[in-house]
């Protein structure tokens, strides 16, 4: 039996005060939704939270813990298929309340939000590896079962050639807590200056600094960033050919401020991924497919945003997300 002060009763009676309605208003094509994104967001919590790591379990869970499933929302448990159908599907919701929760905790000044770093981080695909000559060719080898058949393959500096999925990642860089402000999952092989191109309109307004690698020496994102009245730090060099422009923006990176301020990225983004993915178990996933794959990367950053924000209104240390976990 869970009492009714358990953490994860609180945790989902926080999703429905924080939780955001993005959900179009007028009916769209196709099977109409017999449950909101809000119940789903909370049963897919629950499977992350509790680290369960196929339908059937989150299934056989709900069944067994009637308190729990009451705090969901559900009246009655739906068929395991539409969990499986749901959860496909729910990857842009999950952004869109990872970006909503990322902000509350900025605008409730539970963390700092004027600096934040940016990065991504591959994940391998559940099931072996589809060699890259073979897959280009579409060739599955004898015997080769269980594949992943829509990862692709990536290259890590630390991990080398990974076959898999890609987590595209801002968290903020100042202080002791870190958060994720704004994430998004490809596959393996996208570049990240490409992606994070597109994703400029969701960096938070409180936000003045962005720190990123050297992929990130692009004019065209130094200016993008200026146009919203932010700042663009990467290794930066400049040449007797630099025009006016770079030397600016070199000056402003290679400052005493600037090399201050880009240090905090070795201690956010990069052990901020590690120590997710340690959390939640996702070196490798548990999953199937993109829209498998990107709800459930999405959903570990949401639910360790989410702790932060309960630890915060508890009164508990803001780091201490294992602690919770493990008694959760």
């Amino acid at each position: 039996m869970v009492i009714l002060s358990h953490p994860l009763i609180k945790i989902l009676q926080l999703i429905d005060l924080i939780y955001v309605d993005n959900s179009p208003k007028k009916r769209t094509r196709g099977r109409p939704k017999l449950y909101s994104d809000l119940v789903m967001l909370k049963c897919f919590v629950v499977r992350t939270i509790k680290k369960i790591t196929t339908m059937r379990g989150l299934y056989c869970f709900l069944s067994a813990n009637p308190t729990i499933r009451d705090y969901c929302g559900l009246r009655k448990l739906p068929d395991r298929r539409t969990f499986d159908r749901r959860y496909k599907q729910f990857a842009p919701s999950a952004e869109a309340q990872l970006r909503s929760l990322g902000l509350t905790l900025l605008l409730e000044g539970v963390v700092a939000p004027k600096i934040v770093a940016t990065d991504s981080s591959l994940i391998k695909a559940d099931g072996p590896v589809w060699h890259q000559e073979q897959k280009k060719e579409g060739i599955i080898p004898a015997g080769l079962r269980n594949l992943d058949r829509e990862a692709e393959w990536g290259h890590s500096h630390y991990h080398g050639w990974i076959y898999g999925y890609k987590v595209h990642g801002s968290c903020t860089a100042s202080g002791s807590v870190h958060i994720f402000t704004d994430a998004t999952v490809t596959k393996g092989n996208a570049a990240y200056t490409m992606v994070y191109a597109q994703r400029i309109e969701f960096i938070p307004a409180l936000t003045e600094d962005v720190l990123a690698d050297t992929g990130f020496d692009d004019g065209k994102l130094f200016r993008s960033l200026e146009e919203k009245g932010k700042h663009l730090y990467v290794p930066i060099e400049a040449s007797a050919s630099t025009s006016p422009e770079r030397l600016r923006w070199v000056a402003r990176c290679q400052s005493e401020d600037g090399k201050r301020k880009y240090k905090l990225r070795e201690v956010s983004i990069e052990p901020l991924f590690g120590y997710i993915k340690e959390l939640f178990d996702l070196e490798q996933l548990h999953v199937k497919g993109l829209g498998n794959g990107a709800t459930e990367i999405l959903l570990a950053f949401y639910a360790y945003d989410l702790i932060v924000l309960f630890n915060y209104l508890e009164g508990f240390p803001l780091g201490a997300v294992k602690n919770l976990l493990d008694i959760i």
